[in-house]
């Protein structure tokens, strides 16, 4: 998209949290939802709580439709760059709820399996 050229740090995020000039950060993407406010469905304060920040993880939390996720694009400005910085939450990812540690142990069930049907193959009917 034409505007995947620019890029933001954090810094230049936060400036942005007002209600005339709101932006904020979903999945490592920088938005600017400033023309947004009076339409949201969700209101105007949810939007300003995560203005000038990461909102991947409320932005997930609230179930957004495919239409609203469809629609977030509309206001994409850039990327969010900052190597200084703490790195962006991207959704589905260990965001610190516990679904990592899940994801993990299933990822070794997994593994197991694998291992155990190949001795079975390879070893057993040899």
């Amino acid at each position: 998209s034409l505007h995947m050229a620019n890029t933001y740090k954090w810094a230049d995020v936060a400036k942005h949290t007002t209600e005339k000039d709101c932006w904020f950060v979903i999945n490592g993407n920088v938005y600017d939802v400033t023309e947004f406010m009076d339409d949201h469905p969700g209101g105007v304060d949810t939007l300003l709580d995560q203005a000038g920040k990461d909102a991947t993880e409320e932005f997930d939390a609230v179930g957004h439709s495919k239409q609203a996720q469809d629609l977030l694009e509309k206001y994409l400005i850039g990327k969010l760059v900052d190597p200084d910085g703490p790195a962006p939450k991207i959704a589905g990812q260990n965001t610190g709820s516990g679904g990592g540690a899940g994801n993990a142990i299933l990822a070794v069930i997994i593994a197991l399996v694998a291992i155990a049907v190949a001795y079975y193959k390879f070893v057993l009917n040899a």
